[in-house]
């Protein structure tokens, strides 16, 4: 049963731990809460599963999987090609972050853009309110399209943090909405490495034309 729960968190194609395991590990988290979680993105390289084949590109992954696990203290799980998830167990600042992640990868397939949307833990001070895992997931891709969104001249972050006062309704459903709200009224500090002006928040629905430019 132990064998067939460890390789129920393994991805059939890349034979790394992927989306599955990162949702197991934040549902059972009980001492060893994360510092915070960021979503990396390997920007130029998100379609290298095509580009370059299957076999060429799955272990160009798992070198740069072993090269952010190496680097950072963190656990690792790869999303897709070009895409991992941290889980982070040291305290860190989204730009330091940013800047392991450069060396780490610069010395295994660096040559790509990098996008981090990271996420400080916990998202809600209240301990009593729980958010589920794949909430934190879906927040982490929120700041993630954000990040995409300043460009691919240099090497972006965003992150977002639910001030004190925050209600937790700030990450009900649908989630992207109750976000874009949240960042309007001030609720949840944005911070970035680039131009707060510039950034393109993802819509929710096509037809929403939320007005989030003037950030708080």
């Amino acid at each position: 049963m132990l064998e067939a729960k460890s390789q129920s968190v393994i991805e059939p194609v890349s034979g790394l731990p992927g989306y599955k395991g990162f949702i197991e590990e934040l549902k059972t988290q009980d001492k060893d809460t994360p510092h915070a979680i960021a979503l990396v993105s390997l920007t130029d390289q998100l379609n290298a599963d095509i580009n370059q084949g299957f076999q060429c590109n799955n272990n160009m992954n798992k070198i740069q999987f072993q090269a952010l696990a190496h680097s950072l203290s963190a656990k690792v799980y790869l999303i897709r090609p070009g895409l991992f998830i941290l889980s982070l167990r040291e305290t860190i600042t989204a730009n330091d972050l940013l800047q392991k992640c450069r060396i780490a990868i610069d010395k295994d397939y660096g040559d790509t853009s990098i996008h981090i949307g990271m996420l400080p833990l916990p998202l809600l001070m209240d301990p009593d309110i729980k958010l589920s895992a794949e909430v934190h997931f879906g927040a982490a891709q929120m700041t993630l399209a954000a990040a995409l969104s300043l460009g691919k001249e240099a090497d972006y972050y965003v992150s977002i943090k639910a001030l004190n006062f925050a209600p937790a309704a700030i990450f009900a459903t649908p989630l992207y909405l109750h976000l874009e709200k949240g960042i309007m009224r001030g609720l949840l500090k944005v911070d970035t490495n680039g131009d707060k002006k510039k950034i393109r928040w993802p819509r929710w629905k096509s037809h929403e034309h939320l007005d989030i430019a003037k950030l708080a």
